[in-house]
């Protein structure tokens, strides 16, 4: 767990699910973003970030998605990975996923999605994913090398959407104060131990 220096803003009033939309000018293209809204509380404003993803396919309207997050997570199954910001730029690299036309009903596009982070919330959970399907045993097995993490986290630029839209960013500092640790080593509930930091 994370924390940084950041002062909570309050919100008032309900939001509807979804908003109709907005359109996303800059100089190269134009796109059409949406936003999952959900009930804000103090928890919500504490612990939530937002993600702005974008699907791409040939020949579709450009658009985005706008929706919230409690825990970010970390992809730690690639062999270079060995501390936690090694994790941190495949966040927002773009992945292959298959989508159906609005144009063609029933017609299946290969596309890509790219995630990028729009907001960060004051205090930041990160998860390391440590379980994967493994299709050559067709289980749920644990990743159980070692990923170390230091007393302070850099979140680069370019993984938030400023980057994408060329405005100035800086690097985004969290300090570590808490940390919890399951030790069983394989896939199935064990004791979670948690640490604070002074």
């Amino acid at each position: 767990m994370l924390k940084r220096p950041r002062k909570l803003q309050s919100t008032r009033g309900r939001n509807p699910p979804e908003d109709d939309g907005w359109l996303e000018v800059d100089k190269r293209r134009m796109m059409t973003t949406r936003t999952i809204k959900t009930a804000e509380s103090l928890i919500t404003r504490m612990l939530g970030g937002k993600f702005h993803s974008t699907p791409r396919a040939p020949q579709q309207k450009n658009s985005s998605t706008i929706e919230g997050w409690r825990t970010l997570q970390l992809d730690i199954q690639r062999e270079q990975i060995h501390i936690v910001k090694d994790a941190l730029p495949y966040i927002s690299a773009p992945f292959s996923v298959q989508m159906i036309s609005p144009t063609w009903p029933g017609v299946i596009l290969g596309g890509s999605q790219q995630v990028l982070i729009e907001t960060a919330p004051p205090v930041l959970v990160l998860h390391m994913m440590r379980f994967m399907y493994d299709t050559k045993v067709n289980c749920l097995v644990k990743i159980v090398k070692d990923v170390s993490f230091g007393p302070e986290l850099a979140i680069s630029p370019e993984i938030k959407t400023g980057a994408r839209r060329g405005a100035i960013q800086t690097v985004l500092w969290c300090v570590l104060c808490a940390a919890s640790t399951a030790h069983s080593p394989v896939s199935v509930p064990g004791r979670a131990v948690p640490s604070l930091s002074p």
